[in-house]
């Protein structure tokens, strides 16, 4: 449906570079890998998303096949009501640094309502210098599995994450922290 690729030297090019997008290729609607995923039939349990294309060829080659990419984008609504058709758990598993963590942030928002009792969204976290291509490189599959297997429920994930943004020794930061909670599962959630 379209052409993308990843540079892999340092120039001004962009990170990314997609075809340009048509009636049939839309980047919020394609994920990198989904034909390979689908065939292997590892995707019945949990899907795996990650950050990049590199992530997903080291992840099948070392035989973890229940992973895709986006094709250098944020995750989107139509990405995971189409994955939610195939599995019952999505986990993320973004790159370690900042920029990974904003993504998750971002993708929290996109599909928080996309759950219900049948379906349920995780979260792994990575060392800051480490995404799934350099962890399971040096590391290993069986650590790189016992990660997974470790991942984060999105609401305890949730939780750990606006703890991080205050200091709960403090009172005020600590009401502050409280009322975040409650406001944010009472309305909707929105990270800044």
């Amino acid at each position: 449906v379209g052409f993308g690729a990843r540079k892999i030297c340092d120039s001004k090019a962009p990170k990314y570079i997609n075809s340009t997008e048509t009636p049939f290729f839309k980047k919020k609607k394609e994920l990198y890998g989904v034909w390979e995923m689908l065939l292997s039939g590892q995707y019945k349990k949990n899907i795996l998303i990650v950050e990049g294309y590199f992530d997903v060829l080291l992840l099948f080659q070392n035989d973890i096949k229940n992973v895709v990419s986006t094709l250098g984008t944020s995750v989107s609504k139509e990405h995971i009501d189409f994955l939610f058709t195939k599995t019952r758990e999505i986990i993320f598993c973004f790159d370690g640094d900042l920029a990974g963590q904003k993504a998750i942030e971002r993708a929290i928002n996109v599909c928080l309502f996309s759950l219900n009792e049948n379906k349920k969204i995780s979260v792994v976290s990575l060392d800051p210098l480490y995404d799934p291509d350099c962890y399971i490189r040096e590391f290993g599959k069986i650590k790189f599995l016992n990660k997974i297997y470790k991942s984060k429920d999105i609401f305890d994930y949730y939780v750990f994450f606006l703890s991080n943004k205050y200091n709960l020794y403090n009172d005020n930061e600590k009401s502050v922290f409280s009322k975040e909670i409650f406001l944010r599962n009472c309305s909707e959630f929105v990270f800044d």
